[in-house]
């Protein structure tokens, strides 16, 4: 199954990922829901596991697919993570997120997925 999803990150729909072998192989996995509401990949090497889902509380489509919201996400999240980090002992943390914070997030969201996309920082161009 490793080798499979390691062919993912190296052939597939996860090739953007780009680590350099910092983490030794990485093997991963995108996902798109239907109507595209969802999106997620997940990744993980033999020292290191990275989830990330992408997606709106009501139901809206992100027209976007797991590769394209969530895996930059991931890449970001793997460029400043040290490989030589000692596992964690604790428990994951869970998190929730309120109404108030998600609009307040959705804008900024919004915004960077356009940055990461185009390279700009608005529709404008600029």
């Amino acid at each position: 199954m490793t080798s499979a999803l390691e062919g993912v990150v190296t052939r597939g729909t996860g090739r953007a990922l780009d680590v350099g072998g910092r983490f030794g192989a990485i093997a991963g996995k995108t996902g798109t829901s239907n109507d595209w509401r969802d999106a997620w990949f997940v990744a993980y090497s033999s020292t290191l596991v990275v989830g990330v889902w992408v997606g709106f509380d009501d139901g809206r489509s992100l027209r976007m697919t797991g590769a394209t919201a969530a895996l930059p996400i991931v890449a970001g999240f793997l460029a400043q993570a040290n490989p030589d980090d000692e596992p964690c002992e604790d428990e994951v943390p869970e998190w929730r997120v309120d109404r108030d914070w998600r609009d307040r997030f959705e804008a900024r969201a919004e915004r960077l997925l356009l940055r990461l996309l185009t390279g700009r920082r608005d529709p404008t161009g600029r």
